[in-house]
């Protein structure tokens, strides 16, 4: 079992954490955990904008990057011909993976 500490909340947050627990029929720790985990996503994506933005800002940085993007995007299919039997696979594959 892992080790496990004690946190001080206000009662009125404990309660929200027992409700959303007792709703999702798991345990408080696990739903604190969830929403670490989600917390975490939502700060590298915001950090990762964050770059991006200031990568825009500069328009030789943003220049340079669009040209490495083109280089690789060129390597993507490496030379299999859109007609090849498992080209229609991996597009379907593709497909699915992004909805």
């Amino acid at each position: 079992m892992a080790a496990t500490v004690s946190v001080r909340l206000p009662a009125n947050t404990h309660q929200r954490l027992r409700n959303l627990a007792k709703k999702k029929h798991k345990g408080i720790g696990e739903v604190v955990d969830e929403a670490i985990v989600a917390l975490e996503r939502e700060q590298f994506w915001r950090e990762m904008e964050e770059g991006y933005a200031k990568l825009r800002a500069d328009p030789e940085a943003w220049k340079e990057w669009q040209d490495e993007v083109a280089l690789w995007d060129s390597t993507l299919m490496d030379g299999i011909p859109t007609d090849d039997e498992y080209a229609e696979e991996y597009k379907h594959a593709a497909d699915t993976e992004t909805r």
